[in-house]
């Protein structure tokens, strides 16, 4: 609660984790949640201690809130969303965060240092949100292969997101192309990741 501030948000942690479990269960998959924007305002490290016991993985938009998870004692897999500086990288790969990548260019950008542990990444995939991802099979080829140049570089997820998930038209041809690009890589992916709540639901 913010001191100038008599606003507040409740949570009861109780149903936040039954919600979580809820979506466990149900997709019968590992769960990532995504606690960017400081948890949507309900508190960064707040919310990842209750959903710790549950989520096999937190997302975040930043290399600072990924370090606040650390530094608050936050063990999990940890997945930046957005683009990062080129200066930080090696901040992420030191305390095993997770980046994303949206092109080949970003990529041999980060190729051109070297990370005295290797450092993990997700290729993102532009599916029709059209703000960010490859948007070709051979733009991913690309990228799957320009990595392998580098044992200290390794792709290691592969996500869209959904410009309108509770949408079931829209989010089942994104859902199609994704499938597709998949099926033609042939590459074994630890994290494949396209089901946000709104898609989930629709199946």
């Amino acid at each position: 609660m913010n001191e100038y501030c008599d606003t507040y948000i409740k949570i009861n942690k109780e149903n936040l984790i039954k919600n979580a479990e809820f979506f466990k269960n149900y997709t019968r998959k590992k769960l990532i949640a995504v606690i960017k924007s400081n948890a949507y305002g309900h508190g960064l490290l707040e919310s990842a201690k209750i959903l710790s016991p549950v989520s096999d993985t937190f997302a975040v938009a930043s290399l600072d809130s990924a370090l606040s998870l650390r530094e608050g004692g936050i063990r999990h897999p940890i997945l930046v969303l957005n683009p990062l500086n080129i200066r930080h990288m090696e901040t992420a790969a030191d305390n095993d965060i997770m980046v994303t990548v949206n092109n080949l260019d970003e990529l041999k950008e980060i190729c051109e240092k070297s990370y005295s542990v290797p450092l993990k990444i997700h290729l993102k995939v532009d599916t029709g949100m059209n703000r960010m991802g490859t948007k070709t099979l051979e733009g991913c080829k690309e990228v799957l292969r320009y990595a392998g140049e580098f044992p200290d570089v390794r792709i290691i997820g592969i996500y869209t997101h959904y410009f309108s998930s509770d949408k079931k038209d829209y989010s089942s041809k994104q859902q199609k192309y994704i499938n597709y690009i998949l099926n033609s890589l042939n590459y074994n992916f630890e994290y494949i990741h396209v089901a946000a709540t709104g898609a989930a639901l629709n199946n």
